[in-house]
Parts: structure tokens; sequence; C-alpha cells
């Protein structure tokens, strides 16, 4: 059983971000890992306050869920509503069930897929979603090779944290600093 885990990164002061957290009433907790960029966690539904946080400060969010060590999906919020997805390999959402005739079927984001389809690999991998969260001197295509690069780690959370330091952000699972740019 791998590890499953969500998380909000926020590019908001930080004192913002409690503001809102408070005047939703909700439970999380809240640190500042790198300038104007916050790491909230909560367990109660993140990307309902990733909206909220969006919608209040009027500045931008991601979530970051991390399933079974398996695959990551990020989903940007502006504005208080959801504007782009990014999923590292979207094979790995498939889900299989069995129709009314008995036959065991393929189906991805609610859509049936049709016989022999099978989707693979990255969605979403595009550096521009991401950039408004990095700090310092961070090159696009760097971040662009960190999206494109899942198939490169045995787990998801590595990955997750390959991201994070592609954007000049320190990992969220070892606690590392992030590599110099290049």
């Amino acid at each position: 059983m791998g590890t499953t885990y969500e998380t909000i990164l926020v590019a908001a002061p930080l004192d913002a971000v409690e503001a809102v957290i408070r005047a939703v009433g909700r439970d999380a907790t809240v640190r500042q890992i790198a300038g104007e960029r916050i790491l909230v966690d909560t367990e109660d539904r993140p990307r309902g306050l990733a909206m909220e946080i969006t919608e209040r400060t009027g500045r931008p969010a991601f979530t970051t869920f991390v399933f079974d060590s398996d695959v990551v999906e990020c989903r940007m919020y502006a504005g208080g509503a959801r504007v782009h997805r990014y999923v590292s390999d979207i094979g790995m959402l498939v889900e299989m069930f069995e129709d009314e005739d008995g036959v065991f079927r393929s189906m991805l984001d609610g859509r049936v897929l049709a016989d022999g389809e099978s989707p693979s690999g990255p969605i979403g991998a595009d550096p521009a979603w991401f950039m408004p969260f990095a700090m310092g001197e961070v090159d696009p295509e760097r971040v662009r090779a960190a999206l494109l690069a899942c198939k490169e780690y045995t787990f998801a959370e590595e990955h997750h944290d390959a991201i994070l330091n592609s954007l000049g952000l320190p990992s969220y699972n070892s606690g590392s600093t992030p590599p110099a740019s290049s």
C-alpha cells in the first residue's frame, strides 16, 4: 500500500491565507515554505478550501493529490475556480467496471473508453500554469522536464518533490532544500 495525501500551495502572504482559513472555519496546518509560498495541509476538502482561498485573496493556488504512491494530480485554481489540471500518468486514473451485459469496460473521468483505448502518460504538463509559484530564477523548461519525468520515479511522492524543486521550492516529503536553478 502506498502513500496518499493532498496539499495546497498558495502564492499569497501568510496572514492572508490564515485569515481565509479562520473566516471559513476550517481546520488546517499552514506554513510558509518560501517567500509568499504557503503550504496548507487539511484533511477536510482541500480542493474546496483552495477555491475559497483564491476567491478571497485573488491569488493563485494549486492542490497536489498523490494517490497510493502511483500518480500526481495537480489542480490549479484562480478566482475561486479550477483553471487547469495536470496528471502525471492519466492511465493510472482509468477505472474498470462491469456493464449491464457483464462485460468489463474502462472508464476515465466519467467517460467510457472505446475498446482498445488505453490513455497513458502525462496530461496538462504546461509549465506556464506552475510558474506563478516559482521562487527565484526558474527555467520553464526545467519545470516542463519535471512534469514529464513521471516514469523516472519509483514513487509519486518523489515526483511531487521533483516538481516542487523545479520551481525552486523545498521538497514536501523529505524536507530538503531545492537544488539551485541552472
